[in-house]
């Protein structure tokens, strides 16, 4: 069985972050999917920023690779009702996906007071916390970008029949 991987980015292009479904297993009667999450992130060259004519390239500044995490199948079809329904009326909202009680991971959507946004342009958050590790991933994203993670997980959804 092939998986579709969903994708969200920033509304500059700069910052991406990937879900890439591996497999589908029941865990304590649930049904969870082993994913891997890519995180990528672009920034000034800094080197060229520092060199006698400064140049304004951009390079991979940032890429983190979750490799094994086990995400809720009703989490995932979760976020894309909550979409689906930001598109109708913009609102904030946050939810857990995670499919184990040993990491867990996070997604916020809605504007944040340290990022200039608001409800239609909201920030997009990645939390994710195991009990050796925590991180966020947040960044400014638009309806197009939101809409290209819709899509994405509505072609997962498909897989599931």
């Amino acid at each position: 069985m092939s998986f579709v991987n969903a994708h969200i980015a920033s509304n500059d292009g700069w910052n991406e972050i990937t879900i890439s479904p591996r497999g589908r297993f029941i865990k304590n009667q649930h049904k969870v999917i082993l994913s891997s999450l890519v995180i990528k992130g672009d920034y000034w060259d800094v080197e060229k920023r520092l060199a006698p004519s400064p140049r304004l390239d951009l390079t991979s500044n940032v890429i983190v690779e979750l490799k094994q995490i086990l995400l809720s199948e009703e989490g995932l079809m979760a976020l894309m009702n909550n979409l689906d329904t930001w598109f109708n009326k913009p609102f904030s909202f946050e939810l857990n996906i995670s499919g184990s009680g040993e990491d867990e991971v996070w997604v916020v959507v809605g504007p944040r007071d340290d990022l200039i946004s608001s409800l239609d342009r909201p920030v997009f958050s990645l939390k994710y916390i195991s009990s050796r590790m925590k991180g966020e991933w947040s960044f400014v994203t638009d309806q197009s970008c939101l809409n290209i993670l819709l899509e994405g997980l509505r072609a997962y959804a498909k897989t599931m029949d």
